[in-house]
């Protein structure tokens, strides 16, 4: 729940406040170096600082959507930590992706071997918008980067890791869809008409 209400002021806050906005979304592998992809205890369940080795940016359908189409592959950072107990842990700068600077960080989900983390922050857009997007230059939006790490086998084997860039942000992972929501909602309602119901008849 508390993900949840976050993203939606976030999101309300980035609507009321943008001018130009970048819209689209860009995958990252994790490519490896000499701190990462690792954690503080060596179990990505039982970590709290999560260490990125070299984030990539991946090329293809698959891995970009909307203003990041077609930007090449390239490694924007190195040597990344993102401490789930530190707000504005998670930050770098690439001339062509651009800058991120985390202002929250969440662990979404956490199951034996599979860990998500929801990374908000505020994003500038780089060469790559200002030459092939320049209506969408914008600096300070509200963006967010969801990464995955898993270990296999779960607490004690190797580890893997990769993210995905959302602008404007993503749901956070384990978020029901609004729909979902509002099913539940109307079932919430139901019994308790029924409920009712069944008290005036006694």
């Amino acid at each position: 729940m508390r993900n949840i209400t976050l993203f939606l002021a976030t999101v309300a806050l980035a609507i009321g406040t943008a001018s130009a906005a970048v819209v689209g979304s860009q995958g990252f592998s994790d490519n490896g170096s000499l701190f990462g992809p690792a954690t503080d205890t060596g179990d990505i369940n039982t970590a709290s600082k999560f260490f990125v080795g070299s984030l990539s940016s991946n090329f293809g359908f698959g891995s970009q959507t909307g203003d990041f189409l077609f930007m090449p592959s390239h490694t924007v950072a190195n040597d990344l930590t993102i401490d789930t107990t530190i707000p504005g842990s998670f930050s770098f700068s690439d001339a062509v992706f651009g800058d991120f600077s985390s202002t929250s960080i969440s662990i979404a989900s956490n199951v034996p071997g599979a860990v998500a983390i929801y990374i908000l922050g505020t994003y500038s857009s780089g060469t790559w918008i200002s030459a092939n997007h320049p209506a969408d230059i914008t600096a300070g939006e509200i963006a967010s980067f969801t990464f995955t790490f898993n270990q296999n086998p779960a607490h004690t084997g190797a580890l893997s890791d990769s993210a995905t860039f959302s602008d404007p942000p993503a749901t956070p992972p384990g978020t029901p869809e609004p729909a979902t929501m509002g099913l539940f909602g109307s079932a919430f309602v139901g019994l308790g008409l029924l409920g009712r119901k069944k008290l005036a008849k006694k």
